[in-house]
């Protein structure tokens, strides 16, 4: 399965296996990222990925939490997340496994796609005075919920559900779209321009777009591998030109 998301304008793709195990871990993989990095629009944090990738799979030789890391394959980077084969046991101790390996992996996916200026008044904010991890960890028990609204062998795939043989089956009986006659008016929409900008604060304004766009209205290009330079031990780029007089 193939989930898709922007987390500060970077693509996110996240690949994982059609079962329920793996389905449960993506969601919370993806649940605990977005609530964390959600109000990180205007803060000094700058992506350099214009697209990053996610792996969940299971491990047979694991049997409770996660196991988080940082791949490059081939020039392929991507964030590899590994999972028990089968759901361990509700116990505290293996929930609290479970959550210690979502909290790795957030500071494995931060380094993975961005840099941040100064670490420690970003954790501050985000982490301290926005409650970061605490927002992020109520999307942790994604398998809990399965379970208790499905029950131990949760069907969630639709071939999954296959009817009892010989249940009665009941035909589509309309000829019409169900929205035939129907009037739709949409609500009037507020005016993206009707806030005028102050060129004596132009970073306050900008600060204040930010903080009200998308994630996903935001693009990242770059043609700087981060990692790679720290590896090479490149420091930054050196051009000149010559003219003519």
């Amino acid at each position: 399965m193939c989930y898709r998301t922007a987390i500060l304008g970077c693509e996110i793709t996240l690949e994982a296996p059609a079962a329920p195990e793996s389905i449960a871990v993506a969601e919370a993989v993806l649940g605990t990222i977005e609530a964390f990095f959600a109000t990180s629009l205007n803060e000094r944090i700058v992506p350099f990925r214009p697209i990053g990738k996610i792996i969940v799979e299971p491990a047979c030789d694991l049997h409770q939490g996660l196991c988080i890391t940082d791949e490059n394959i081939d020039g392929h980077a991507f964030v590899r997340v590994q999972h028990p084969s089968t759901t361990p046991g509700s116990t505290a101790d293996a929930r609290l496994e479970f959550r210690d390996g979502l909290m790795s992996l957030l500071t494995t996916f931060m380094l993975h796609i961005a840099v941040v200026e100064n670490v420690d008044c970003y954790m501050s904010r985000i982490a301290g005075e926005e409650r970061g991890f605490s927002r992020a960890l109520l999307f942790s028990e994604v398998s809990l919920a399965q379970g208790n609204v499905f029950g131990p062998s949760p069907k969630v795939l639709l071939r999954d559900c296959e009817p009892p043989s010989g249940s009665k089956r009941f035909p589509l009986i309309r000829s019409s779209e169900w929205n035939t006659g129907l009037s739709i008016t949409q609500l009037p929409l507020p005016d993206g321009n009707d806030e005028q900008r102050d060129p004596r604060n132009a970073y306050a304004y900008s600060a204040s777009q930010a903080a009200n766009e998308k994630h996903s209205d935001r693009k990242i290009a770059s043609q700087i591998d981060i990692p790679l330079w720290d590896r090479a031990g490149w420091r930054a780029p050196y051009f000149t030109t010559l003219t003519r007089e």
